[in-house]
């Protein structure tokens, strides 16, 4: 018997002569690590599911075997049959050779996990399903949209979505309602198989939360129940940076409130974390000893550190190994606040001092008196609230936006940023003063890749604390997941690393986690044996092989498009600024001058 298909949703199939034309009256919903997928069934046609050719339908997962298993529709029932895979065919957990199949069980091919809908091919579901992408794909996708609103200025908003109780989770039992709410332009990815990422694109609080509400609250009788963590793109966003805030306002959800919406990004290593930090690498150490040494002194302190090195975590150290630890510790990130905002968030503001001022609300520093106050990501300060920062400084007073009245405040300060201030002193971009005030202790954190065995302590720290949030076995890493995780160049840094542990723990099977369960990037993004080429290099440090890394990359592109910086960011995808910056930090325009 062979089969073909035609444009009107019947299948023709061919046996002893005579064409047959069926329409499909049911379908598989396929949820895998790469995205999802959906089959037909015709009723008596065998479909084989697999990783590759000769398969039916091939599934790109390495969980699955060549030709995994058979499912067949017969008599309005559906049967499944291995076919000898490696990973095993299991229904509701048991592992079998040859069952019949409900609606309501649970069928696992490998780690992708198959729902059975008794539906026609032109439901709904079947169009929608299509539109979820992977976990990878998405998070590609939502660095788009990251780019633009930065460079743009337009909103965005992220929801993490889950099922309120772990038993009813998995997305196939509410996926595709929750695709039915959003508009084409939304984007919609999984997670992982419990757990559904929805950008909203050009969309601020209020549609946010609007969106939030209608999917936890209009659910039927028989429907899961959802809960969802909602956070807003700010000016000093980034990927990795807006996936974590959504995971802190979902683990802040309740049975009375399901729905929690972040106040504004995470500081920088919010949540990186439990109890002391891991400090193994000789410059880490070296460090957290200076700190301890300041914490007593009152002196401004400066962190230096890429995104995700955990700022954050040094900075909470400082403040409880000083005097003030009874008192407040407040996070400002500098880049999240709106502009015209940031003097009133700081200092306060009077009734009626600007529109939407309808009380009188203390600010940060007043708040934090006799504490300390870290401000995250300071080069994002406006030059306004830059001379409004140097006044505290040097006067120890502040007047809240709208009054003249002066209020003295102790404050300790540490700023935190991952820009150059120096260099950005000398463009005029920031004020040298301040400067010289905020420098009176510089630390300067690592990236990840340069205290290497620190990872693997802290992707087992992330591991243990995921599988206590999830209720779920702490999972051990094998060696290649292990390897993986220790070449890997890890440009988001701490922040990326346990982003990827916490979506391993959730897909791990038997209680291990396998390189196949980390993200692509990890998997296969640059390594750090690809850092090491040429053998020039090996005598540099990681830093300094990175830099040169990424020197050879923009050079590469910069020679491609005859040195045209806007049409090789364009290629790059990443914005004119950024690019001329590390231009200008790596001195590839001087070594294009002595070239040329």
């Amino acid at each position: 018997m062979t089969a073909g298909d035609d444009t009107t949703g019947l299948k023709t199939f061919t046996t002893a002569g005579a064409e047959v034309r069926t329409e499909a009256c049911a379908s598989l919903l396929i949820y895998h690590r790469n995205g999802s997928c959906m089959v037909e069934l015709h009723e008596g046609v065998p479909v084989v599911i697999g990783r590759a050719r000769p398969s039916d339908v091939s599934v790109r997962d390495t969980s699955l075997s060549r030709q995994h298993a058979r499912f067949l529709l017969t008599r309005a029932e559906l049967w499944v049959e291995d076919l000898g895979s490696t990973n095993g065919t299991r229904v509701n957990g048991r592992r079998v050779q040859r069952t019949r199949v409900s609606k309501t069980d649970e069928v696992r091919l490998g780690s992708a996990i198959v729902a059975y809908h008794a539906l026609p091919s032109t439901a709904p579901e079947a169009e929608l399903l299509q539109g979820m992408d992977g976990h990878d794909l998405f998070v590609g996708k939502l660095e788009q949209e990251v780019i633009r609103g930065r460079t743009f200025g337009r909103p965005l908003a992220l929801l993490m979505v889950q099922a309120a109780r772990r038993k009813d989770g998995h997305v196939s039992r509410w996926g595709p309602e929750v695709q039915a709410r959003l508009r084409p332009v939304d984007l919609v990815g999984m997670h992982d198989a419990w757990t559904v990422l929805i950008a909203l694109v050009e969309s601020g609080s209020a549609e946010a939360t609007a969106m939030a509400r209608q999917i936890v609250d209009d659910r039927g009788r028989t429907a899961p129940a959802l809960r969802c963590g909602v956070t807003l793109l700010g000016r000093g966003s980034t990927t990795d940076r807006l996936i974590a805030s959504a995971r802190s306002a979902l683990r802040r959800t309740s049975q009375r409130q399901r729905f929690a919406l972040a106040e504004g990004l995470e500081p920088d290593g919010a949540d990186v974390a439990e109890g002391d930090p891991v400090v193994l690498s000789a410059r880490m150490r070296e460090i957290y000893r200076q700190a301890v040494r300041v914490a007593d002194s009152p002196i401004p302190v400066l962190i230096y550190g890429e995104t995700g090195t955990g700022k954050e975590i040094l900075a909470r150290t400082i403040h409880e190994q000083s005097k003030r630890r009874r008192r407040p510790l407040r996070f400002v990130n500098c880049g999240a606040i709106p502009e015209q905002l940031v003097e009133s968030v700081l200092f306060g503001h009077e009734r009626g001092a600007f529109t939407g001022a309808d009380q009188r609300r203390p600010g940060v520093f007043e708040e934090a008196d006799g504490g300390t106050v870290m401000l995250d990501e300071v080069g994002e300060l406006s030059p306004g609230a830059q001379a409004a920062l140097l006044r505290v400084l040097e006067t120890r007073c502040i007047s809240r936006v709208g009054s003249s009245k002066e209020i003295d405040v102790d404050v300790r300060i540490i700023a935190a940023t991952h820009r150059n201030l120096e260099q950005m002193c000398r463009e005029k971009q920031f004020r040298l003063d301040l400067f010289y005030r905020l420098e009176s202790m510089v630390f300067q954190l690592p990236a990840l890749c340069e205290r290497r065995e620190e990872i693997l302590p802290l992707a087992r720290r992330f591991a243990k604390a995921a599988a206590r949030a999830n209720s779920c076995k702490v999972p051990r890493l094998d060696s290649e997941a292990e390897r993986a995780l220790m070449t890997h160049v890890w440009p988001g840094n701490v922040r990326e690393l346990r982003n990827v542990i916490e979506r391993a723990v959730v897909i791990a099977e038997d209680g291990v986690i396998t390189r196949d369960d980390l993200t692509e990037r990890v998997r296969g993004g640059p390594s750090l044996d690809a850092v090491r080429e040429p053998e020039g290099d090996a005598d540099l440090s990681i830093r300094e092989r990175l830099q040169r890394y990424e020197a050879r990359l923009l050079l590469d592109a910069l020679e491609a498009n005859d040195w045209n910086q806007t049409r090789t960011a364009e290629v790059l995808e990443m914005p004119l600024r950024t690019l001329v910056h590390k231009i200008k930090k790596l001195g590839l325009q001087k070594r294009y001058d002595q070239d040329g």
